[in-house]
This record gives C-alpha cells, structure tokens and sequence, in this order.
C-alpha cells in the first residue's frame, strides 16, 4: 500500500521536513511500525513524542494504516 507522509519540523532518514514522501509498506501496517521504520536513524524517541495526524485526525500509535493515507508528524516545541 501507498503512505503519504510529510514531517513538519523534525528530520528523519527518510523524510526531510516539509516534504512529502511516499513509502509502499505491507498491508496493515501500524503507526507504529512506520515510526520504527522512519526512525531507524536513532530518532524513534523523538518521533514518538511528535503529535501524528493521519488524515487531517489526531492518532495513535495503534493506528491502522490503509491505502492512500496521509500522515503528518509535526513535532511540538519544548523549551523556555
């Protein structure tokens, strides 16, 4: 299956911010599998304290992926 995924402020081996990018993966893959995928380069920890919205809705790591989804990984700004 095809996903979408854009990444909005945080870089990845695989994604540069603001870019989309398509990756085939197996049917039924999980949020979380493509995390662990993207984040292969020793940033898992920093993708999963991103908020990821899949198709314009807030998700979770158990999230289903389908055909065709949008993910966006937007990392949230921490800090004084």
């Amino acid at each position: 299956m095809h996903i979408k995924v854009k990444s909005l402020g945080l870089a990845t081996s695989s994604v540069n911010p603001g870019e989309q990018h398509v990756f085939v993966l197996p049917s039924a893959t999980t949020l979380e599998q493509l995390l662990y995928l993207l984040g292969e380069d020793d940033n898992y920890d920093d993708l999963k304290s991103c908020e990821i919205i899949v198709n314009k809705r807030m998700a979770d790591e158990r999230t289903v992926l389908k055909e065709g989804d949008e993910v966006i990984i937007v990392r949230i700004p921490v800090g004084g």
